[in-house]
């Protein structure tokens, strides 16, 4: 598996998790590290499926005979 599957979806997961945390505080959350690690997992691991996911049609060679 290729390093940028993770890497991409780790800056994602990132990304999601200090959004979260600024929309979170405001709202007045009783635990906002809490709730932004798992929204932020929760994208992360979707991130992950769909780049992993993206390229399967290239690496799949029954699926390509199907077409």
């Amino acid at each position: 598996m290729g390093k940028h599957y993770v890497r991409n979806s780790l800056i994602v997961g990132l990304a999601v998790f200090v959004i979260s945390l600024f929309v979170l505080v405001p709202l007045g959350s009783p635990a906002p590290y809490v709730g932004g690690l798992v929204i932020a997992f929760f994208v992360f691991e979707i991130s992950f499926y769909h780049l992993f996911a993206k390229n399967r049609s290239e690496r799949n060679v029954f699926y390509k005979r199907t077409k």
